[in-house]
């Protein structure tokens, strides 16, 4: 009996080592999660689809400037561009480059400061524009394949013939299919991948879809979803 009161002895103060070590020990660890500094990527590369008139949208998580070890009390500001002709928009918890005047191959610096934790960090990314690739590994109306066609554009004008034909859209990687819409006046048609739709003259074709492959830039405690969609009119 006597042992065995020993041994409860222990096992209780055992545990209570335990718990004042864990006390001790996950304000350290917050401590050390506070010290880091925010940080963004150097260099980063935007693709942008055009829509016509010299302006363009840029496509995906391409289009954000995503910023790591960011506190919950952090407060983006001075967000500026090198570029007059690129529009930034501070989102709170990154930055965004919206519809901007943009030529492929054209450079913005972006800096912007980080204040948290009673400390200012000035950031900055330099940023390079490229036109967007074809999202589409295929696009078939009526059996012929019209991707390319939509290679760095939200707005496609094509000759389709006006009878029922089927429409097919498979996806590159990265990519998830989640809608293909006729709109032809006030009226919308909703469209299953692979089946037929009879077409008119001015009738748009709108397939939307989803970016599915995030950046490794991109923290893990965020939720952002990107989506993109090319309107297709048929002449």
């Amino acid at each position: 009996m006597e042992q065995r009161g020993k041994n409860l002895v222990r096992n209780i103060l055992g545990c209570l080592l335990l718990c004042l070590m864990v006390t001790f020990c996950i304000p350290a660890i917050h401590s050390e999660a506070a010290a880091k500094k925010p940080t963004c990527p150097k260099k980063q590369t935007v693709y942008f689809a055009d829509y016509g008139g010299g302006w363009g949208e840029p496509t995906g998580y391409s289009r954000n400037i995503f910023i790591k070890n960011l506190a919950s009390n952090a407060k983006i500001t001075n967000v500026k561009c090198s570029n007059k002709n690129v529009f930034l928009i501070n989102r709170g918890k990154y930055i965004s480059v919206g519809d901007s005047k943009l030529k492929s191959g054209s450079k913005a610096k972006v800096t912007f400061k980080v204040k948290q934790n009673k400390k200012t960090y000035s950031l900055s990314c330099t940023l390079t524009f490229k036109k967007n690739t074809c999202d589409f590994s295929s696009l078939k109306i009526g059996g012929k394949n019209y991707a390319s066609k939509t290679t760095g554009k939200l707005n496609v004008q094509l000759k389709l013939p006006y009878k029922k034909s089927a429409i097919s859209v498979k996806m590159k990687s990265g990519r998830k299919l989640t809608s293909i819409k006729i709109y032809r006046g006030q009226k919308v048609i909703k469209v299953k991948n692979g089946s037929k739709a009879a077409l008119k003259k001015g009738d748009i074709i709108m397939i939307g879809y989803k970016y599915t492959k995030k950046p490794s830039s991109m923290p893990k405690n965020l939720k952002v979803t990107e989506t993109g969609a090319v309107r297709i009119i048929v002449k």
